[in-house]
């Protein structure tokens, strides 16, 4: 019983984590990655990007282990996401809890991050994305610890920490080997550390990267074929958005603002306690601040991360998980200002206000119930206008996307695999009709086709006005890019299904795509083949043989 006592702070954490994550789970795949990471379950296999390069082998082997239990790729790896969202958030309250010697107040600031929408999300699906959130706040931590208590021992848990966590995500290590340096450097200037130390630590590193970075060699068929596929991934990420690859000042400032709207997303309302600031002014001291080593702590969490996402590669919104919880801590810290100046009621008025909008946002955003009403409607309308991409982070997102991708699966299922192939495309546009406007396609549905209709013969055709290419691919063959534009298909097929969100209006006018209403005002559309030689799309034309 005394030992619950010692740790009822954590099990409250685990309880909440557990009561707010559990109930709104993804039940499909949530995104290409996700499913090339299941794939890779059974078939690692970077060459296939199964997963894509460069490999995440630590986190194949972890779902591999869970898998073993639930059978469920999905749910394993969300099962993984929700423990390494406990652990953060349990890191989190002990960071809180070291900065500003208060018990209450981390508790509260963990709670503030236990109802953010934006780590709230990633707990809900499968995605490699939660470990940069993990691995961020144990380094920030033993980064404090050694502030603090100026001790050489917590640097080998930073070492020990650091050399792991590539094995999660490579880019880890990149971000944060600048704080490790830092934490080395507090160490030698207060003459903490040795020579024999330092070298201690940098072999830990070198021995942890290794110990899972030669396996994902071993898996890949050598260096040589590693590195050909993980440099072609780098060169082809960073290829138009790189300032290192040519990239122009429009490009650079296009990541500058796709990365101020994804921190804007991040904090939520904790966006607006600056103000607060203005109550404090007499209390603040710039001096103090920009003396306190935990000032340039938060600054090598911050730099580096923000640095290779501007003018390197940003592709993905998750990837400020690296970040998100410096962001939350330097915000919510304004908070403490009340908390320790006797403002109590205002403190929980404040944090009242703070908890209740996060958690509309993530519940309730683009729900029925908010489109159903005008103002509300409006108002949600707007923010999305804001940047579509970058602010769907909520249960309806993650509900929406497991019902499109299930209602394309039931109603393709209905069809004989034998008698129909299935189309996906990339990079294509279309008119919306009554309009010459033309609009890229948003979302590729190939991956999740592959993985839940393995049996049916899948294309995957290419937008390019130069080169003609495709994929082809069944029952989870091997991946092959063909270049043309005739594409080869079994004399007995009867029906070419698209699977797009939309399409251009050109077909439906001319009655060369036929249309099937789903729920939820998805659509199908198809070619009906089974009198025909061959038909065309696009550029493409299918070839009976």
């Amino acid at each position: 019983m005394l030992k619950f006592k010692k740790y009822k702070t954590e099990g409250l954490l685990l309880f909440l984590v557990l009561v707010t994550r559990i109930p709104f789970i993804s039940k499909i795949l949530y995104s290409w990655d996700a499913v090339q990471l299941s794939l890779a379950l059974d078939n690692f296999n970077l060459q296939q990007h199964q997963p894509h390069p460069p490999g995440y082998i630590l986190y194949v082997s972890l779902g591999k282990i869970f898998n073993l239990f639930f059978d469920n790729p999905n749910f394993s790896y969300i099962l993984i996401s929700i423990i390494a969202s406990f652990f953060a958030i349990l890191f989190f309250y002990y960071f809180v809890r070291l900065l500003f010697k208060n018990n209450k107040f981390a508790l509260i600031l963990s709670l503030i991050l236990l109802f953010n929408p934006y780590f709230w999300f990633y707990g809900e699906v499968a995605s490699t994305y939660i470990f940069d959130v993990l691995f961020s706040i144990i380094f920030a931590y033993l980064s404090l610890v050694i502030i603090k208590k100026q001790n050489y021992k917590y640097l080998y848990w930073f070492s020990f920490s650091l050399g792991i966590s590539g094995g999660f995500r490579q880019s880890i290590i990149i971000l944060f080997l600048p704080l490790w340096i830092l934490a080395l450097v507090i160490l030698l200037k207060n003459k903490k550390i040795n020579l024999k130390q330092i070298l201690i630590n940098i072999l830990i590193v070198i021995t942890l990267i290794l110990s899972w970075f030669v396996p994902l060699i071993y898996l890949s068929g050598g260096w040589q074929k590693y590195w050909s596929v993980t440099n072609w991934q780098l060169s082809h990420a960073s290829q138009t958005s790189s300032i290192f690859n040519g990239a122009n000042l429009q490009i650079i400032w296009n990541n500058f603002k796709n990365i101020g709207k994804v921190s804007l997303v991040i904090l939520n309302i904790l966006f607006m306690l600056p103000v607060f600031l203005l109550f404090f002014l007499k209390k603040l001291s710039l001096e103090k601040i920009f003396k306190n080593p935990v000032f340039y702590m938060f600054l090598f969490w911050l730099i580096p991360s923000y640095f290779v996402y501007i003018f390197f590669h940003f592709g993905n919104p998750g990837y400020l998980m690296t970040v998100a919880l410096s962001l939350i801590i330097i915000f919510s810290s304004i908070l403490f200002l009340f908390f320790k100046n006797k403002c109590q009621n205002i403190f929980y008025i404040i944090l009242i206000i703070i908890l209740v909008i996060q958690i509309l946002t993530f519940v309730l955003v683009d729900s029925n119930l908010i489109k159903r009403d005008r103002y509300f409607s409006y108002v949600n309308n707007k923010i999305y206008n804001f940047n579509l991409w970058y602010n769907r982070y909520g249960y309806q997102t993650i509900k929406n996307f497991d019902v499109r991708i299930k209602n394309y699966v039931d109603k393709i299922e209905e069809f004989n695999p034998l008698l129909t192939i299935l189309v996906t495309e990339k990079g294509f546009k279309f008119r919306p009709v009554n309009s010459e406007i033309w609009i890229p396609s948003s979302v590729e549905y190939f991956r999740h086709l592959e993985y839940y209709l393995s049996e049916y013969d899948l294309y995957e055709i290419f937008w390019d006005e130069k080169i003609s290419s495709y994929f082809y691919i069944k029952n989870r063959s091997a991946l092959k890019i063909n270049y043309s534009n005739e594409i080869f298909i079994p004399r007995e097929i009867e029906k070419i299904i698209i699977v797009t969100d939309n399409i251009d209006q050109e077909f439906i006018n001319k009655n060369l795509i036929q249309k099937m209403a789903l729920k939820n005002n998805q659509n199908l559309f198809f070619i009906d083949v089974k009198n025909k030689n061959d038909a065309k799309y696009y550029q493409y034309k299918f070839i009976k043989e």
